[in-house]
């Protein structure tokens, strides 16, 4: 991610910005799907789930000041390129924190995961498939919106060009305090149950922002709120993948969390293919649609996941 980013914030070529980007994408699905199976390892039950939505809820604070952080940078008059600097800087000390974990030689070897499950007997297990699935839909609805949120806004609700830049920065810190209301409610509701109800809301929450005419403030509370309801989803379903299988938490996690770059990559360039054709906005109801199949499929699914 590092070398991506130092790349891309001197890159003076479309080729050298495509190329960085990868590399940046290449590190976050590392860094990411690693991440969340130590986090399996380290924790239990619901304190699992707990964490997975704290530590998601962390990504949510960088997606928050980030983009006002650059604009604040633009308003001084300083090239956007010293973000892309700045951020390379903290993967590095991010790095070098990871390396220091590693050098403490701390983790138990556990032998026995190594004959219990094979990773290709994972790959076509119904369970692990269907959450797979299900976060594929999720993370399909997530940045299929956020990609069009601020064209929405300016053209769909004439809000004015900063309103419109600052209202991916309302759903994700929608996405921020939901992972934390997650957290909590994971203590008392089922994984299954928590991310059933988040889909159901979330679906009623997008459906009024599509609904309301020229209310860009109104908007922002709709755009809140979906993301307050949406937060909770991608880290539960990680957790209940995890939970499944606590002795190949790795696998399964890198299963899901590839099934959602899978739907991140799909559907933004679709609804915007759709709206040359229909509209954006009524292209954005596609995001509702794909909320409502994978709130069907988890009601479908039993009440609990298996430990």
């Amino acid at each position: 991610m590092m070398v991506g980013l130092i790349i891309f914030g001197s890159a003076s070529s479309f080729n050298l910005l495509i190329f960085a980007s990868f590399l940046m994408g290449l590190g976050g699905g590392f860094s990411e799907s690693t991440c969340m199976a130590l986090i399996a390892d380290l924790y239990n039950e619901s304190r699992r789930t707990a964490m997975a939505n704290l530590s998601q809820a962390a990504f949510g604070v960088g997606a928050v000041i980030s983009p006002l952080a650059i604009g604040w940078l633009l308003k001084l008059g300083i090239s956007f390129r010293i973000g892309y600097f700045g951020t390379a800087l903290i993967c590095a000390i991010s790095a070098a924190i990871a390396f220091s974990a590693l050098s403490m030689r701390c983790e138990t070897t556990r032998i026995e995961s190594y004959i219990n499950t094979r990773w290709q007997e994972l790959i076509v297990d119904s369970f692990v498939l269907m959450l797979a699935f299900g976060i594929m839909l999720y993370v399909g609805a997530e940045i299929g919106q956020s990609q069009w949120l601020a064209v929405y806004f300016k053209h769909g609700l004439n809000a004015k060009r900063e309103l419109a830049a600052c209202s991916l920065s309302f759903m994700w810190f929608g996405i921020l305090t939901g992972r934390i209301a997650g957290a909590l409610a994971s203590r008392i509701v089922s994984e299954i149950a928590l991310i059933r109800l988040c889909l159901v809301l979330a679906a009623l929450s997008q459906s009024a922002l599509l609904l309301i005419t020229g209310s860009p403030i109104f908007g922002l509370v709709f755009a809140f709120l979906f993301g307050f309801f949406l937060g909770p989803v991608f880290p539960t379903i990680v957790s209940c993948a995890s939970g499944a299988y606590p002795l190949r938490s790795g696998t399964v996690t890198s299963i899901v969390v590839a099934a959602g770059a899978l739907g991140a990559a799909i559907f933004p360039p679709a609804i915007g293919w759709a709206a040359d054709f229909v509209g954006l906005k009524t292209a954005l109801w596609t995001c509702i649609a794909i909320l409502s199949i994978d709130a069907g499929m988890f009601a479908a699914m039993r009440s609990v996941c298996r430990r």
